[in-house]
């Protein structure tokens, strides 16, 4: 089954919602420091995006991308979500 662009975009902006429905917490004025790191296990990678420096626990966000895309494609939005002060898991 082949998705059209506006199921994909619909989908994608579910996921959004779904992900900012929990309330982060409020972001700094400036620009936070966001960490990266991945991981590959038998073929298969997962990025993690965190605040740089963040003390204590934090929600975690995890970001299931779509429409046979790879994670790379979901950096800059996982990055955005991270800076709110969530640790962002893209598998």
């Amino acid at each position: 089954m082949r998705l059209t662009r506006p199921i994909r975009l619909a989908a994608a902006a579910a996921l959004a919602g779904s992900v900012l429905a929990v309330a982060p917490p409020a972001a700094s004025a400036a620009e936070p420091t966001v960490a990266h790191y991945s991981s590959k296990m038998v073929n298969d990678g997962t990025d993690v995006y965190y605040p740089a420096g963040a003390q204590g626990e934090l929600p975690v966000a995890l970001l299931m991308q779509g429409a046979k895309v790879h994670r790379m494609h979901y950096e800059a939005y996982a990055r955005a979500v991270a800076a709110y002060g969530f640790v962002v898991v893209v598998p």
